[in-house]
């Protein structure tokens, strides 16, 4: 892993800390909905940044 992926882990692991405070009174549900749309926004954003340094060494 590079130091990219490594900043969107501890990142997510903050934002998750922060979520968790944030939704403490909570069902369930909301707050498996706003992990699985947290964990994906990260995913997503640590692939592009992941697909565009690709293509700018390819150049």
């Amino acid at each position: 892993m590079t130091q990219l992926h490594y900043a969107y882990l501890a990142s997510f692991g903050v934002s998750s800390a922060f979520l968790n405070w944030l939704l403490e009174g909570q069902a369930p549900w909301v707050r498996l909905l706003c992990y699985i749309l947290l964990l994906s926004t990260m995913g997503f954003a640590c692939l592009y940044h992941s697909l565009k340094r690709s293509i700018k060494s390819k150049d």
